[in-house]
Order: C-alpha cells, then sequence, then structure tokens
C-alpha cells in the first residue's frame, strides 16, 4: 500500500473513537477505509479525498497510529507498508511501525444486506440519554446492564432498568419487522458520539446490531440474555397526578437531600406528598433536621398521597425526561411513582420504587 492522504480527515475519522487496546486495519482502493476492532464492537469509515498510487491493506495498534498522526506537523501524510512494517512521512518527519497479523487480530464482519428502519439520529439520541440513567452497570444480571431495544405493532421503544427504576421511551416507527434486542450501554455512549440529525439506518446480522450513521458504521455485539419481565408494570394506571415544572422539582429534590436520610447502598430518602391544595411537597429528615419545600402544580387529579422514594432516581428520571414539565402519577402510598412525559410522537414513562413508609415519618 502506497497512499497520500490528510492528516486532518485521519484525526476527524478517529477522534471520538475509544481507540486503547484496539486494532485498526486501513485498505486502499478507490477510497481509504478505515477499520475498528475489539471483541464485541466494529466500526468503519471511510476517506474519499485520498490519493492511491499502490492499493492494499494494513493492520496496527490503533491508540499508537493516532498518537502518531495527532502530533505531526503538516497536513500531507504519506503511507507506505513494506514487508511487516507501514512507513509514515510528513514533511521532515519519517517513522516506521511494526504492523500486525490480520489472520489474528481483526474479526470478519458482513455488511447487512438491507436497514430494517431508519431513524432520525436526534429522536434515537434522545431515546439512548432518556434511558441511560436507569441501566444498572454493575449488575450481575447482564439483561439490565443493557438497553432493550424493541420494534412491535408500529412502535419502536427503548427501555432501561434495575430492580429500583425503570425507564421507557417510544415513538411510532413506519415498516419495521418486529423485533427485541439488547445492546450494552458503553455502546450506545459510544454511538451517541457519532449521532447526529440526519437519518441512522438500523440491522441486524447474526448476533450484531449494525447502525450507519453517516460516514460511519457501526457492527456492536449484542447481549446474550433474557430481559426482565417489566411490560405489565409499564401499564399500571395512577390514581392521583399533578404536573410540575422540571427545574421546580429538581431544585426542591436538591434541597431536600441536604437533610435527607442516607440509608443502606446509598439510597436518600425523601417523602413526595400530593397534597389537596393543589401542591407537591418534597420533604426530608435525618439527625440534621428537617426540610419541607412546596412544588407549585399545574394541575392535579385525585386524592392526597405521600411515597417515600430515592430522591437520586427521581432527580435522574425528571432530568432524563428532557421536557419542560413532566406529570407525576402515584399509584399508593408504597407503590411506585410514574412519571409521564411526550414531546410530539416521542411519549415516556419512568417507574421510581416507593420505599417502606415507616413511622419515622410520622408527623412530617
Amino acid at each position: 500500500m502506497n497512499i497520500k492522504v490528510s492528516r486532518q480527515s485521519l484525526v476527524v475519522a478517529l477522534r471520538d473513537l475509544t481507540l486503547t487496546n484496539k486494532t485498526l486495519m486501513i485498505e486502499s482502493s478507490e477510497s481509504l477505509v478505515i477499520t475498528l476492532f475489539d471483541d464485541y464492537t466494529v466500526v468503519q469509515t471511510a476517506i474519499k479525498d485520498v490519493e492511491v498510487n499502490r492499493p492494499g491493506a494494513i493492520v496496527i495498534q490503533a491508540n499508537t497510529f493516532f498518537e502518531i498522526i495527532e502530533k505531526l506537523r503538516n497536513d500531507e501524510v504519506y503511507i507506505d507498508s513494506a514487508n511487516e512494517s507501514v512507513k509514515i512521512r510528513n514533511g521532515q518527519t519519517q517513522l516506521e511501525v511494526s504492523t500486525l497479523d490480520s489472520s489474528i487480530y481483526c474479526r470478519e464482519v458482513c455488511p447487512p444486506d438491507e436497514s430494517l428502519f431508519s431513524l432520525s439520529g436526534k429522536t434515537l439520541k434522545s431515546f439512548f440519554r432518556a434511558v441511560a440513567h436507569a441501566i444498572d452497570k454493575d449488575s450481575t444480571n447482564v439483561a439490565t446492564t443493557g438497553i432493550r431495544l424493541k420494534s412491535e405493532d408500529g412502535y419502536l421503544s427503548a427501555t432501561g432498568c434495575n430492580t429500583k427504576q425503570i425507564a421507557y421511551i417510544t415513538t411510532e416507527i413506519h415498516d419495521s419487522p418486529e423485533f427485541e434486542i439488547l445492546l450494552s450501554a458503553d455502546h450506545a455512549k459510544l454511538l451517541q458520539g457519532y449521532i447526529h440529525d440526519g437519518d441512522i439506518h438500523f440491522s441486524i446480522k447474526g448476533n450484531d446490531a449494525i447502525f450507519v450513521a453517516g460516514s460511519h458504521i457501526f457492527y456492536m455485539r449484542l447481549l446474550d440474555a433474557q430481559y426482565p419481565p417489566i411490560d405489565k408494570l409499564l401499564e399500571k394506571d395512577v390514581s392521583s397526578s399533578a404536573t410540575v415544572l422540571v427545574d421546580d422539582l429538581v431544585k426542591s429534590v436538591d434541597l431536600s437531600t441536604i437533610a435527607a436520610h442516607r440509608a443502606k447502598g446509598g439510597i436518600v430518602e425523601i417523602l413526595v406528598k400530593l397534597n389537596g391544595n393543589d401542591s407537591l411537597a418534597i420533604m426530608s429528615k435525618s439527625q440534621l433536621g428537617k426540610i419541607m419545600d412546596t412544588v407549585s402544580v399545574d394541575e392535579s387529579h385525585g386524592e392526597g398521597v405521600a411515597v417515600v422514594c430515592d430522591a437520586r432516581f427521581l432527580r435522574n428520571a425528571a432530568k432524563a425526561a428532557g421536557m419542560e414539565r413532566v406529570c407525576i402519577g402515584f399509584v399508593g402510598h408504597e407503590a411506585p411513582i410514574i412519571i409521564d412525559f411526550q414531546n410530539g410522537h416521542e411519549k415516556g414513562k419512568f417507574i421510581i420504587q416507593a420505599r417502606r413508609k415507616g413511622r419515622e415519618w410520622d408527623g412530617i
């Protein structure tokens, strides 16, 4: 292989990728195809503006290659492979780096035959953002360490859950076959760095989910696990509800956590109380003292109810909705809090487990 390529083009193609301990394949023909490998992920991108004097392919340690390219001074980079090394020339700088054996370090990937659906990057990004806080990254249950993507009855949904909370968001989708997959949280985070407002094309090939975002193609190994049977929980009806401003709710929760009791496992206990006078009270108590703050309510329905919950989960859910207002629903005194929101065609729901309301909350 003998090519001339722009240093800036290489930097842009590789900058946001996680390169440590990964393998990079560079293939040149009519364009320059760069493929990044590890055991669970393959990312492929192409650079069209390249001068190919001799086609070929090399495999190199990704972090080493990027560090070299990033520190070069001039924009024109010449790459020439010979035997088991590659020579890189840039102005007066010349380097020679050992290459790797492609049969050992690269796994074979197959392009998808066709995409299952296309979705705006903005929508997919909001899906991942809405459920990320509910993923249990440290769980021994593999199913709860990932995001469930599910297509059913003309709707696409994303779900994150652990034993304390559920996050769910859905939107209409046309002409998509039904499927259900589990994508790791790390893969979702990697994707977000490359998702823009343009369309994202999605498909499944073997045990890989494939996302095409602009000039990048992501092959991501799916999690092999059975997702918890949480769909029935999403159908719960509330008996009381209140619509509040998210900023007011978050500020009230933050204030209450100052004096909140810290239980085992880092749980921060607060009492959320819907009053009959169209207000929502957030309360806390501990050896430090007591705090009660009132959040104004736009509208409310049902009788008064009080639920003890973990302040962290309530705050995260309210912020994750990405909305100015959310509706907080109550099922009962020791039943989950349910937060609903809607943004155009997107609808979401967060379920937060209630904690037992003990005697320590009497009189507050």
